[in-house]
C-alpha cells in the first residue's frame, strides 16, 4: 500500500483486521504483491463475491 505510506508492519495489521470484519481469509503470499488501494479493493471485491 505504498500509496497510503504504509509500512510491511501496518499492511499486515490492516489485513488481520480486514480478515476478522469480512469473515475471510487474505492469501498472504497474494497480498504481499498488493501495492494500491484499488489492488487492495479490487481482491476484496472477488475474495468477498467468492465467499
Amino acid at each position: 500500500m505504498e500509496d497510503l505510506g504504509f509500512t510491511s508492519f501496518d499492511f499486515m495489521s490492516m489485513l488481520g483486521e480486514i480478515e476478522d470484519e469480512f469473515d475471510i481469509e487474505i492469501d498472504q503470499q497474494r497480498a504481499v504483491n498488493i501495492r494500491t488501494v484499488q489492488e487492495a479493493a479490487d481482491y476484496l471485491d472477488e475474495l468477498i463475491a467468492n465467499e
